[in-house]
């Protein structure tokens, strides 16, 4: 039996709330990559009718302007926060009432449940949090109208009861991030939620757990941080501490510095590793609804700082993302977490942004619909330099390709997560979405050596980061090129080789060549796909004849192609393909501790895959999207490409109609049919579309280059960063273009 405490009900939202709690003067803290955690998008604030749910803006949001007139007609700006973000949460649907049901049945005389274990110490998965979330579900379920709990005393009563028995203990997790941000946010949007119905001493010790917070910190951290502080500024009437929060929030905007928004327009947060869908999709989480609250009052958001976010969302997250899909790479160490793929997913942002940022309204709509399968996909090719990254968008589907250089850093593995990521992830991996399906759930099954697009060794260790890495594009056209090694268990190098991506309209073609083997370098492979097996798959073996896998897989050795599911995978060279589609087993805890005790996982994959010979001879593929038998059939016949040179110096092809792209790893010259096309005194990378001509410093220095185009010698200044140089224009043959 639960009994009801009774309180004044004094409004929470009042200026004289300020005497409830003390303000806590935030102190600086800074992330330290051995001991922050970040919970799949902030787990314990966006579990139940979470973030996820209490920023999902349906279509029945009102507008602004509605806003400002008959919904908000508060005397303060905190009131007004305040009211805005309440709206926020209460858009979530409720708790189902059979868990409500349970969770009030269970519910221990002192506020506990039986179901959560508040001994643990773990990290990442910490179980005490779930005190919380059942108390979220408790008040989602009373605040709803169509659930039976609606405004009931019994669903208030044991709310109140569990809020207290946290309030009197103070769990503390190992992992600062809980203490400090986790358990602060979720109590922060429990006060919200109570509103009025938060009174007394309870509300006192709801507001001094919030207090835990300390604004310090880069990127998402920061925001996190920083938002704290200013709902907590707002619930205790300090206005002074909410202008001084929602400055240090906006303040997390930044452009260039080393963790956040990157002038590439991808996200750092840990160093220099990409984690727009990561850390960055978090940071979207906090700024967006908060420049939504805080609009019209006297601490919105600045025209200079929408225009940032902006791009970020549109240049940034948009190019990185097939519709709501994203590959792995775009959030390093939580491509170990279950869900992570579909981070793309930021349409009810967006309804937000819409009217935060009126000036850009038009892309954020076409963005949304894009989402939502209502507009054309992107097309094009865009790199993000700073990041090591390269996007190619297609009517029929994306590639997305992850390198390394000695500008960014290794995928990483702390808080026993990423446990079998390193060291393969984001060291050239290329994937593949088309539909979204192809790697759901596959991290727990997958092969990591071979992951889709990187060329390891058995044994093998650290993808060595390299200073010639890097890309260039004409915004259709573009390559990437990678100075490419890795170590042996012994901290030697196993071998070297160069590498280059060549994204052609519906195509990538791969070359690799230049090899340096330690030994006869007899166990080296380079994976070409390892995706979820769709059922059905037909095998071009090597007398060119097709030969289908049924719904239970099969296994090819001497493949010249492969075609499953729409995409065509071919090998340009005598290399044949090993291909095999079949049960492969794994399980979640064996890549991420906090599964520790789930079952293991078994799914149909398939593993398209090249052995190379010893000594390793020069490799060329193909990977072609929206692809059935003929298209491949024409690719061996007439191919669409023609390589014109793949060893160590250079790797070129050259494409009739469309362009020649090369990329040059020592000085020298470019020759087709006995003509030098281009000459260069240095390494660079190289672009020619028609009549213009792109150069590109891979390495990121910069500086002068002598070359010959066209017979013509000229002296060019490579941009630093990655970037390419203006085109030069000059009229070629016809037969050349």
């Amino acid at each position: 039996m639960i009994e009801t405490r009774k309180s004044p009900t004094a409004g929470p939202f009042a200026m004289s709330m300020a005497r409830s709690a003390p303000s806590v003067a935030p102190a600086d803290c800074v992330c330290s990559s051995s001991c922050c955690d970040l919970p799949a998008r902030n787990r314990l604030v966006r579990a139940s009718w979470r973030s996820a749910r209490l920023i999902a803006i349906c279509l029945a949001i009102p507008t602004a302007a509605n806003c400002a007139t008959a919904q908000e007609s508060p005397s303060a700006p905190v009131d007004l926060v305040l009211q805005r973000y309440r709206q926020l949460l209460l858009q979530g649907a409720p708790a189902d009432d059979e868990i409500v049901a349970g969770r009030l049945a269970k519910l221990a005389p002192d506020g506990s449940w039986p179901d959560v274990d508040y001994q643990d110490r773990s990290r990442a998965a910490w179980k005490p949090r779930e005190h919380l979330l059942h108390v979220q579900e408790l008040l989602s379920a009373y605040y709803a109208d169509d659930s039976r709990y609606g405004r009931s005393d019994e669903a208030m009563a044991a709310a109140k009861l569990a809020l207290q028995h946290w309030a009197d203990r103070r769990y503390q997790c190992p992992n600062w991030w809980f203490n400090r941000i986790g358990v602060p946010r979720a109590m922060r949007d429990i006060a919200v939620l109570l509103g009025d119905d938060l009174t007394g001493e309870l509300r006192a010790g709801v507001l001094q757990v919030i207090a835990q917070y300390r604004v310090g910190g880069t990127g998402a951290n920061l925001a996190w941080s920083a938002e704290l502080a200013l709902h907590h500024g707002c619930l205790t009437g300090d206005e002074t501490q909410a202008a001084r929060a929602a400055t240090q929030l906006f303040n997390a905007i930044t452009l260039g510095e080393p963790e956040g928004i990157q002038t590439d327009w991808s996200f750092f947060q840990h160093g220099p590793r990409l984690h727009t869908f990561g850390y960055g999709r978090s940071f979207v989480d906090v700024i967006v609804p908060v420049a939504w609250q805080l609009r019209g009052t006297p601490w919105e958001l600045s025209a200079d700082k929408r225009s940032v976010m902006s791009r970020f969302l549109l240049d940034g997250m948009q190019w990185m993302s097939r519709g709501p899909s994203v590959p792995p790479s775009t959030f390093d160490r939580q491509a170990s977490r279950k869900g992570q793929l579909a981070n793309g997913d930021v349409r009810d942002h967006l309804r937000l942004w819409a009217e935060v940022d009126a000036a850009r309204r038009a892309g954020i709509k076409t963005y949304r619909a894009r989402l939502e399968g209502a507009a054309a996909p992107l097309v094009g090719h865009r790199q993000f330099p700073l990041a090591d990254f390269a996007a190619h968008h297609r009517p029929g589907g994306s590639f997305f390709l992850k390198t390394i250089s000695d500008r960014t850093r290794r995928s990483e593995s702390i808080n026993g997560e990423n446990l079998r990521g390193v060291p393969y992830l984001n060291s050239g991996d290329l994937y593949v979405i088309c539909d979204g399906q192809e790697y759901d759930g596959a991290a727990p099954a997958w092969d990591w050596a071979r992951l889709p697009g990187i060329t390891t060794a058995q044994g093998g260790r650290s993808q060595r980061r390299l200073p010639f890495v890097g890309g260039v594009s004409d915004g259709s056209l573009g390559l990437v090129a990678m100075d490419y090694a890795r170590d042996a268990a012994d901290g030697e190098q196993a071998f070297s080789a160069r590498k280059t991506w060549f994204f052609v309209d519906d195509a990538v073609v791969g070359l690799v060549s230049g090899w340096q083997t330690r030994g006869d370098g007899a166990a080296i492979t380079t994976s070409l796909e390892q995706c979820r097996y769709r059922g059905e798959a037909l095998v071009r073996d090597s007398d060119g004849g097709w030969k289908p896998f049924d719904a239970d897989g099969g296994a090819a050795e001497r493949a010249q192609a492969v075609l499953h599911h729409g995409v065509g995978y071919v090998s340009l060279t005598g290399e044949l393909l090993k291909c095999r589609a079949s049960v492969q087993e794994g399980s979640w805890a064996a890549i991420n501790h906090r599964y520790l005790g789930e079952p293991p996982v078994a799914l149909p994959m398939l593993q398209v895959v090249c052995r190379h010979e010893s000594p390793p001879q020069p490799l060329g593929y193909a990977i072609i999207l929206d692809a059935d038998q003929a298209k491949l059939d024409a690719v061996f016949a007439e191919p669409p490409w023609r390589v014109l040179q793949n060893d160590r110096q250079c790797q070129a092809i050259h494409c009739p109609g469309r362009g020649t792209l090369a990329a040059l790893f020592a000085p020298g010259r470019l020759d087709w049919d006995g003509t030098t096309l281009l000459a260069v005194d240095r390494p660079c990378l190289a672009l020619i579309a028609g009549e213009r001509l792109w150069l590109c410093d891979p390495t990121h220095q910069g500086g002068a280059v002598a070359a010959t185009w066209q017979g013509v010698e000229t002296t060019i200044e490579l941009p630093p960063a990655g970037r390419p140089c203006s085109p030069l224009h000059a009229s070629l043959p016809t037969d050349r273009r």
